[in-house]
């Protein structure tokens, strides 16, 4: 029985100048590799080594660019490094700009919560000698009489402010202008700021409740009609917040509210 012949040893490699480049590819192997044995492993090619990512980043950059690695020169790498500093720059430009732009809106905003703040202070002291009327209690505010009669009527968004900051003022009032409120408005002051219903209630919806708070005090003229429509949508309305006023009888209560 034939035994398997044994390859070279590791460090065998027939040198390359003993092959005649003439020689066909039988003479290469029956020179170099005897029948029956294989080439050792430090014959083969030598696995290429990994290039470096950011060498090979740059080279890939450049054949995109049309341009081979041998001819990228110190000048193309400055240039470059300018190109990457113009844009840093230009970035740092638009970032102070937008910088400057969100403090100027800052600065709009903090004015409008300012005015805000001033407008509901004054509707504050405006609707407290009315809200200390609808409750029975003599008003503690000095606010000009006259300007408070102008002010008498009814004014839903207002008094729910009103009597929010009179939560943390005075406990027993807060209770008793909640009370009021429900009596001329025909809602619960609670379930307006719980639920936020008075958000998206139409023009027509705020000006019904505010003439049925002018007119439940008073006893001339078509009240009771007037109280019976206003009633009649707020019933409905608290339902379904998106219903609306019916044109029809919202220009009836219109034409009976002004003619007092």
């Amino acid at each position: 029985m034939m035994s398997t012949p044994e390859p070279f040893p590791a460090a065998y490699c027939p040198p390359v100048e003993d092959i005649k480049e003439e020689s066909s590819s039988d003479e290469f192997s029956s020179k170099v590799f005897p029948p029956g044995a294989f080439p050792p492993e430090n014959c083969l090619p030598a696995e290429r080594e990994p290039i470096n990512s950011s060498t090979e980043f740059v080279r890939n950059s450049i054949q995109d660019d049309d341009l081979s690695w041998e001819e990228f020169t110190d000048s193309d790498y400055q240039s470059g490094i300018q190109e990457l500093k113009d844009q840093l720059e230009d970035l740092g430009q638009q970032r102070l700009s937008q910088t400057k732009r969100l403090q100027a809106i800052e600065a709009k905003i903090e004015d409008l919560f300012t005015e805000k703040e001033i407008t509901a202070q004054l509707w504050n002291t405006l609707r407290e000698p009315i809200l200390h009327s609808w409750s029975g209690k003599r008003p503690s505010s000095k606010v000009d009489c006259r300007l408070a009669l102008y002010t008498h009527r009814g004014n839903i968004r207002a008094d729910i402010r009103a009597i929010d900051a009179m939560r943390f003022i005075d406990g027993e009032v807060f209770q008793d202008w909640q009370d009021a409120f429900e009596d001329r408005y025909g809602v619960p002051w609670k379930e307006c700021v719980e639920t936020n219903c008075l958000r998206n209630v139409s023009w027509e919806g705020v000006q019904v409740f505010n003439m049925r708070a002018y007119v439940s005090h008073r006893f001339q003229g078509p009240r009771d009609e007037i109280m019976r429509i206003c009633d009649s949508w707020i019933v409905r309305w608290r339902l379904d917040h998106k219903f609306p006023v019916p044109a029809v009888p919202y220009a009836r209560l219109c034409r009976l509210y002004y003619a007092m």
